[in-house]
């Protein structure tokens, strides 16, 4: 009889011997309207568990420097309720979320490039708003060097052309509704001064 494995475990045991290293080349629409509108870009039930089996390594290598290195994360929207309800990806997902606090972010990325000088994760790389070059997403990815993956509505910027890991990061915000109103609004502010 087998052992009770966590959902983790599980999605680790579903991962070995899978095509996550190789290298794919998707046209991923992301969203329903987009396959709607683009039926040729419609992904085939193999391309997505290529893609499954990609994603899942990035989440692998993240919860490993986050695991070894006393880093807080979480699993959110449909990430969480796969891991919950299918014991993995959601059949038809197409993206793996991650949330943390800023304390937690802020240690995850010192430990990663302290871990890249090092020699390891090399083949990671951690692109964020304001920070990187040509990245104009509201929140950080993980991204997964050496794969191909465009989405349709990413399509302006090849820089970012690979398979990737959301982190959604959890802000701290003042009791007071206008402090949080102003905060708020600097930060959309940055992101539309960003995406010019």
């Amino acid at each position: 009889m087998e052992k009770d494995l966590s959902t983790t475990d599980k999605m680790t045991k579903r991962s070995e011997g899978s095509r996550s290293n190789r290298p794919f080349s998707i046209l991923m629409p992301g969203k329903k309207v987009y396959s709607e509108c683009f039926p040729e870009y419609r992904m085939t039930d193999e391309e997505l568990k290529d893609l499954q089996d990609c994603l899942l390594g990035i989440f692998l290598d993240f919860k490993k420097i986050c695991d070894e290195n006393d880093i807080h994360y979480m699993m959110g929207a449909g990430t969480l309720l796969g891991t919950i309800r299918h014991k993995g990806f959601i059949p038809w997902d197409d993206d793996v979320d991650v949330m943390m606090t800023r304390a937690d972010y802020l240690k995850f990325t010192r430990t990663l490039q302290d871990m890249q000088h090092a020699g390891k994760f090399s083949d990671l790389l951690l692109a964020e708003p304001l920070k990187s070059e040509e990245y104009y997403f509201k929140i950080p990815k993980l991204y997964k060097k050496d794969t191909d993956y465009y989405q349709i509505t990413y399509m302006g910027n090849p820089r970012y052309n690979m398979a990737s890991i959301d982190i959604f990061i959890i802000e701290y915000m003042p009791e007071s509704n206008l402090m949080r109103a102003i905060i708020s609004l600097r930060f959309n502010l940055a992101f539309y001064a960003s995406s010019f």
